[in-house]
């Protein structure tokens, strides 16, 4: 919630997104939680896991003990991000304001085989 004010205070776009390759307990109640708490607070909330419809969830998770995504699975939500990120214009397309880029060379992504 304070994130959220933070956001509102300085005129930022705040969604909080939650990909989730199993619709199971206890997700199911997290997203119902998180969804009231949008509503009530103003925020925006997306629960990704239509991005998953059609897909075999084992095969998009690291293991059966491990259901974190792997990398099909972070293509997936990638592919999820970038469709909800456009279709609800954030950051505004129509801004006049400067959106700041961070150099590329200060990002540290260490390449995972």
């Amino acid at each position: 919630i304070a994130v959220n004010q933070y956001c509102k205070d300085h005129r930022i776009p705040f969604a909080v997104l939650m990909p989730r390759i199993l619709r199971i307990e206890p997700e199911n109640s997290i997203a119902d939680e998180l969804r009231t708490l949008a509503a009530r607070e103003g925020f925006i909330f997306a629960d990704l896991a239509y991005a998953f419809d059609g897909h075999v969830p084992r095969l998009l998770i690291n293991s059966t003990v491990d259901s974190h995504p792997n990398a099909q699975g972070h293509a997936i939500i990638a592919s999820a991000v970038v469709e909800f990120l456009q279709l609800n214009q954030i950051p505004p397309l129509s801004t006049t304001e400067t959106v700041r880029k961070i150099p590329a060379e200060s990002v540290n992504i260490e390449a995972t085989q």
